[in-house]
């Protein structure tokens, strides 16, 4: 029998061209099963809280139904682990308001650095402090992948520390990207350049980054201590969109196959975010198919959002509740007014709509005897867990598919009792437990992600 292909094999051609191969059934051993396949992990954020009666499930670990909130989940509820009892401690402490704090430190597990964002109410802070845990995934996976990772963003509008989760360390976020045709052409190329278009487009960009780095290393030297942290921040950024352009490019065959984006439309306006946000977890899932990434994340809009989500059917009883105020002014409202706590319901129940259509894209993706599904596993934070009082206790973090059997799935898993039924002081396990128990299903051999000021090692009843 032949030997496999290798995952590395390149086709060459003229001048020194190489394109990088898809997964291909010659690569893999005869009997190839999902496990034999790379592991992939996504990071996915909505804003402002969720409404908890409504959020969590009823039942036991191991026999229990959905809330209203994860209905859309249902027909997944054997690949979910819906996580309570966990509190975002990191967010409690430093600088910024509730907002900024419980972004920044949603992925990262510690707290912001002092800076000059301002935020609600004129509070002021900086960048995360820390390695999100998608980078510390996508140290040990990445391999010779084309990204390490991708950051998608639906409607993430600015750059400030509400606007970012991913950090490749302190203080250097990831930016997110909002245009899903912009996110093809950086994966893909442009579909109707010709290879020479695209060499001279390529050798022109990587000229133009090579006199910014000259220049930008003679800046150094007149700099203060703070600006060279910053400008060196910067050139590191630099490098990386340099060295992608030497990268080898993708050639489509068996999954990876190209994306029909349809019509281009208007990123920024709130009525194509639905279409905008589909459109960027096809492009997630076609780079999974293609291996030229194995690590994501996905921000549904930012921080204490304003976005009117009109396309959502509210319902408080059998009366319809037109959506009309933006999520945090929603959010912000108390238990007892009825139509708006429907509201932020159905917000919520749409954006698990989402992540069930999330995973049926990777269901459907064939690997082996599994699926690109079975060796990912997906977390959906937030950056509260109640918007109209800015609580970052008993988060409604869920994580969806076995990272290739790490996780044992299918259980609603309670930690400690809810707030309300906690003894005086008493807090909840911190969040960097299951950031170190995601770290170690991906193989990082460590018991501290973020800081261990809040706790250290993996949380237990997870695998």
């Amino acid at each position: 029998m032949p030997k496999p292909l290798s995952r590395r094999t390149l086709l060459r051609g003229a001048a020194g061209a190489a394109v990088a191969l898809p997964f291909l059934e010659a690569m893999l051993p005869k009997r190839a099963s999902a496990a034999t396949f790379p592991k992939r992990f996504i990071g996915l954020y909505t804003p402002c809280g969720t409404i908890p009666k409504n959020f969590w499930p009823s039942g036991t670990e191991n026999s229990w139904e959905p809330s209203e909130i994860l209905t859309p989940l249902a027909a997944h509820k054997a690949d979910l682990l819906v996580l309570g009892g966990l509190d975002n401690l990191a967010s409690l402490d430093g600088p910024g308001d509730a907002h900024q704090r419980g972004t920044g430190s949603s992925l990262t597990g510690a707290p912001l650095m002092e800076g000059e964002f301002v935020g609600m109410g004129g509070a002021v802070a900086g960048w995360g402090s820390a390695t999100s845990i998608d980078q510390v995934v996508a140290g040990a996976i990445a391999g010779n992948t084309t990204f390490k990772s991708l950051e998608f963003g639906v409607g993430v509008i600015g750059s400030h520390v509400g606007t970012r989760i991913s950090y490749a360390d302190a203080a250097r976020p990831n930016p997110p990207e909002n245009s899903p045709y912009s996110m093809y052409k950086r994966l893909f190329g442009d579909p109707n350049a010709n290879a020479s278009d695209r060499d001279r487009k390529n050798m022109r960009r990587q000229l133009v980054l090579g006199l910014v780095n000259d220049e930008a290393k003679r800046l150094r030297a007149r700099l203060g201590q703070a600006d060279r942290e910053k400008l060196d921040a910067h050139l590191d950024a630099i490098s990386a969109v340099e060295g992608q352009l030497t990268r080898p490019t993708v050639e489509f065959g068996g999954n990876c196959q190209p994306l029909d984006l349809g019509a281009e439309k208007a990123v920024y306006d709130s009525k194509n975010y639905p279409a905008i946000g589909d459109l960027q977890m096809q492009l997630m899932a076609l780079a999974f198919a293609c291996d030229i990434t194995r690590v994501s994340t996905l921000m549904w809009t930012y921080a204490a959002s304003p976005i009117v989500y009109g396309w959502v059917d509210a319902m408080n009883g059998a009366k319809s509740v037109p959506i009309k105020d933006g999520h945090h002014t929603i959010a912000h409202k108390g238990d007892e007014q009825a139509d708006y706590v429907a509201q932020n319901t159905a917000i919520n129940t749409w954006h698990a709509s989402k992540l069930a259509y999330l995973i049926d894209l990777l269901k459907g993706i064939d690997e082996g005897d599994g699926t690109v599904f079975s060796n990912s596993s997906i977390l959906w934070t937030n950056e509260q867990s109640t918007g109209n009082n800015h609580s970052r206790e008993d988060m409604p973090y869920i994580l969806a598919g076995t990272a290739g059997g790490a996780f044992n799935s299918g259980r609603y898993v309670r930690y400690t009792p809810k707030p309300a039924d906690r003894a005086a002081n008493q807090r909840g396990e911190p969040h960097n437990k299951l950031l170190v128990s995601i770290a170690n299903a991906y193989g990082v051999e460590t018991d501290v992600v973020g800081s261990g000021k809040y706790g250290k090692g993996a949380l237990p009843n997870l695998t």
